[in-house]
């Protein structure tokens, strides 16, 4: 039952229906439910209307019902199961156990692992989940071993950081070397799956993607750690023209801080990519940001092309193209992508 409080002004009035029009809301509902019931079908009815009280002697107390499927009734059943477990994980494994249950849940696959699985997202259970606080729950999850030393709380940026949240951003640098240790391997599982449950619960669903937007700062600061918070972040934004809106300087920095000191990632220019356009059109303020503060800027993070006696050859800064540097600093375009990364970092370039 969702309460609320409305004014006695005649405005808030004229917008309340009508006491007999809600009772032959509640009427229909329940002839509904005998028929269905009559006809052997199994199904419940929900709560789903507003009750709302004021001062005003004119008002009345109303309250509505709704006939749901049975299936939405199980999945609110289904998620407070979940919702205990992350509320208080016993262990980095139980934690990404839930988060991977939850990935499970939220999407429509074949696949059954949750770290690749991607399939279309049930929008019904994304909503139910949102709602329930568990974007909230999956973010205070993950934060909590990385904010284990000198945090001031969640969403702050920690002025030591912890041994765990050190030794990921080492193993995320592009130039990390050294295994990490088991327990730390098992926490950078849980906490992927947590940054993938809630890049999940967001896909195609402006409601959740607008209610996200408060937690930017907090993903920010768990960027550059090798745990996909970069997309969890870029999905806040993806097709979300209220959001893209409220891009600042201080996002596109970040970015371009991380393509400088963790590497060349294609995750990282994604996100970038993600600001400039909604729906095919484009975001000119957006655009304009990043020319200036990557292409103009920064433009040792980028290769550049030009045409030489009917070759076309790449050149880039040593520092942050090594291969290049070894040979002068350019070399012809098809011995260059030769040597491009494999997997998923080629698509940087």
């Amino acid at each position: 039952i969702h309460f609320a409080r409305t004014g006695s002004d005649a405005g808030a009035r004229e917008k309340r229906p009508s006491l007999s029009e809600m009772s032959a809301k509640v009427t229909r509902a329940s002839v509904a439910r005998e028929e269905v019931e009559a006809a052997g079908a199994y199904t419940k009815l929900l709560v789903a209307g507003a009750l709302s009280a004021t001062v005003a002697s004119v008002d009345d107390n109303v309250v509505s019902l709704q006939r749901v499927p049975l299936e939405h009734y199980s999945d609110c059943l289904r998620s407070g199961e979940w919702l205990a477990a992350l509320r208080t994980p016993s262990d980095p494994k139980a934690l990404g156990r839930v988060a991977g249950e939850l990935i499970r849940f939220v999407t429509v696959s074949d696949n059954p692992d949750p770290l690749t699985r991607e399939g279309l997202p049930h929008a019904a259970r994304q909503l139910i989940l949102r709602q329930r606080g568990v974007l909230d729950l999956v973010l205070a999850a993950a934060e909590a071993p990385l904010t284990a030393a000198g945090a001031e709380g969640a969403g702050s940026e920690p002025s030591v950081p912890s041994k765990a949240q050190q030794e990921l951003s080492r193993s995320a640098s592009s130039m990390a070397t050294g295994a990490l240790s088991s327990s730390v391997k098992e926490m950078k599982r849980a906490l992927t799956l947590c940054m993938v449950l809630f890049r999940h619960l967001l896909r195609g669903h402006d409601a959740n993607k607008d209610y996200a937007m408060r937690f930017v700062p907090r993903l920010q600061l768990m960027l550059g750690l090798g745990i996909r918070s970069a997309g969890a972040l870029t999905e806040v934004f993806l097709e979300n023209e209220s959001v893209l809106k409220l891009v600042t300087d201080k996002h596109v920095a970040k970015f371009i801080s991380l393509i400088r000191e963790v590497g060349r990632q294609a995750r990282y220019t994604k996100f970038l990519t993600v600001l400039c356009q909604c729906g095919g059109l484009p975001i000119r303020v957006n655009q304009w940001r990043i020319c200036k503060m990557l292409v103009h800027e920064a433009p040792e993070l980028l290769t550049s092309l030009k045409l030489e006696a009917g070759r076309v050859l790449v050149s880039g800064d040593r520092q942050y193209f090594p291969v290049l540097g070894q040979v002068g600093g350019s070399m012809e375009l098809v011995e260059w992508l030769g040597h491009c990364p494999c997997g998923d970092n080629v698509r940087y370039f």
